[in-house]
């Protein structure tokens, strides 16, 4: 047997046992329903007890937020079954960065943003950068990080106007962000991820786009991970 307890205020999960002791730290994007855990500090378990516990702490969660939950162990592997084919994720050591040359990009922390379209999702953000027409003087790309302490790192939201598609905006905006993280002098280490679309004309490009900047599918016949999904308990 063990117990969970959620601090809500520090942000801490700390499950102990008779012989189980996990403490670790959460970050939650609620525009995006999105939460990471990483796992500081793991004694005294296996894969099988892993399972066990992560289901709990997800029912736990789910009492309180309504997201999908990313479990990530820095310092330890475990035979995990991710079930979402969608999922793909990049060692900070692995990043594939290219110079930019096509575009000035401005990417830009964010405290507070007075914008009233995507408020919550920028606000929300760790990271944001956008490609702006300035002839039009509109936004025409756009793409953000979440990130729990430079451990874990979770990109989303990369979009492109219909129109300036094709022309290497998303790539720019991917370009950016990873540049920002391998900047990150505090956390030389850690793991990214995303979902990667797995329908409609994203089904094709988004791989191709995500691929070369060293982004690799984590599926099922994947040995040992450091980093599980659950998604199981997010509901519409």
């Amino acid at each position: 047997m063990f117990d969970v307890i959620i601090n809500k205020q520090d942000y801490i999960i700390s499950v102990t046992g008779h012989t189980v002791i996990l403490t670790g730290f959460y970050a939650v994007d609620i525009p995006d329903r999105t939460l990471l855990v990483t796992f500081q500090q793991v004694e005294g378990t296996d894969a099988f007890d892993i399972h066990k516990i992560l289901e709990t702490i997800s029912i736990n969660l789910a009492k309180i937020y309504n997201c999908k939950i990313f479990y990530y162990f820095p310092k330890n592997t475990f035979a995990l079954e991710n079930k979402h084919l969608d999922l793909m994720v990049l060692n900070k050591m692995d990043i594939k960065y290219f110079d930019e040359k096509q575009y000035d990009l401005n990417a830009f922390w964010l405290k507070k943003c007075d914008e009233n379209e995507m408020i919550n999702r920028i606000e929300s953000s760790t990271l944001t950068c956008m490609i702006l027409d300035n002839i039009k003087n509109v936004p025409v790309a756009f793409g953000r990080l979440f990130t729990q302490m430079g451990y874990l790192t979770y990109i989303s939201d990369i979009l492109t106007a219909e129109e300036y598609q094709s022309k290497g905006l998303g790539s720019s905006i991917v370009n950016c962000l990873l540049k920002a993280v391998m900047n990150d002098t505090e956390n030389k280490h850690g793991l990214i991820c995303l979902l990667c679309a797995d329908k409609g004309a994203g089904k094709i490009s988004a791989p191709k786009l995500y691929c070369k900047f060293g982004f690799k599918f984590l599926k099922d016949d994947d040995k040992k991970s450091s980093l599980f999904l659950d998604a199981q308990h997010e509901h519409d």
